[in-house]
């Protein structure tokens, strides 16, 4: 990418997360690239199409910071996999990131014909990614004894992903706080909800902040 389309993408995100996508001119996206608006538009057809940029690469960072957490964890079960994968995208969603503010505020919280349909696409691709890795990892927990075999394997990591975006989305909004709602928290949530009837919740590295080879 070269260096024009790049400051003009930093400069959407600074924007667009202080304020919003509606709320920003082409001629503030300019000024604040350091070029004509002219040029903004020899580069990107439209302010539309800026959002979209942005959201293809923060899915692309995403699935390879997931992949990445999911490659280097030791997780010995599918249970561990649910956790990891739920911590990843909690610590990444959760954080003043301001590429999530952008897709709580101005992709996920204004209604569907109001938006930019390919930027919710974007969302959506991202969303359905993580919903197959958990389907796959409850599917594998099923099959290992961590998980209840009565666990309907679609449904549950639906579910699970959507009580994760719902407390990220919150804890952006203010509506509660990271110390109210923590990682911890939703990882003994995963545990009672999937382990089987009768024991503690207790797998392999479910005392664990998650399934890495140092607990961190």
């Amino acid at each position: 990418m070269n260096d024009v389309r790049e400051r003009i993408l930093n400069a959407a995100l600074t924007l667009f997360s202080a304020n919003g996508f509606s709320g920003t001119t082409s001629s503030a996206l300019a000024r604040g690239a350091g070029i004509a608006e002219g040029t903004l538009f020899r580069h990107f057809r439209s302010k539309h199409e800026i959002l979209l940029t942005l959201l293809r690469k923060v899915k692309g960072e995403l699935i390879h910071s997931v992949e990445k957490r999911l490659e280097s964890s030791r997780c010995h079960n599918g249970m561990e996999r649910v956790l990891a994968t739920v911590r990843e995208y909690y610590s990444l969603a959760s954080s003043p990131l301001p590429e999530f503010s952008i897709i709580f505020r101005d992709v996920l919280s204004t209604n569907p014909q109001d938006s930019n349909a390919e930027a919710r696409e974007a969302v959506k691709d991202a969303y359905a990614y993580l919903i197959s890795l958990l389907e796959q990892a409850i599917e594998a927990g099923r099959e290992d004894g961590s998980i209840r075999p009565d666990v309907r394997s679609h449904a549950t990591a639906a579910v699970l992903l959507g009580t994760v975006v719902g407390s990220a989305r919150a804890i952006h909004f203010d509506f509660v706080t990271l110390e109210t709602v923590s990682n911890e928290f939703l990882k003994e949530c995963c545990v009672r909800f999937l382990a089987p009837y009768g024991t503690t919740g207790d797998v392999t590295s479910a005392d664990r902040e998650e399934c890495g080879p140092d607990g961190k």
